[in-house]
């Protein structure tokens, strides 16, 4: 039987009616400012990625332990040091 909401037709129907709603004049340019917005957010991405790898690392030349992408071992280790720390901390304001 003839399924008339199959997704091939309801892509046809959303072009012919996104060509009626703004002309053929409209589309390429909103289709143009979308890769543009697409373009803009990979950079952004990127340059969020080389400034944590440079903030990484200057934090290790400042003698600190930084890794960028720590297993779950690795964390639960660091968590256990920074308690240590912690209860070392308050045993010294007690004294």
């Amino acid at each position: 039987m003839f399924d008339a909401f199959a997704p091939t037709n309801l892509l046809i129907i959303a072009v012919v009616a996104a060509l009626v709603l703004f002309g053929s004049t409209k589309i390429p340019e909103f289709f143009r400012s979308l890769g543009k917005a697409a373009g803009e957010f990979k950079k952004g991405k990127l340059e969020s990625e080389i400034e944590a790898e440079e903030i990484a690392k200057q934090a290790k030349q400042n003698g600190y332990n930084v890794q960028t992408d720590p297993s779950k071992e690795d964390l639960e280790k660091q968590i256990k040091q920074l308690q240590d720390q912690l209860d070392q901390l308050k045993k010294n304001q007690k004294q």
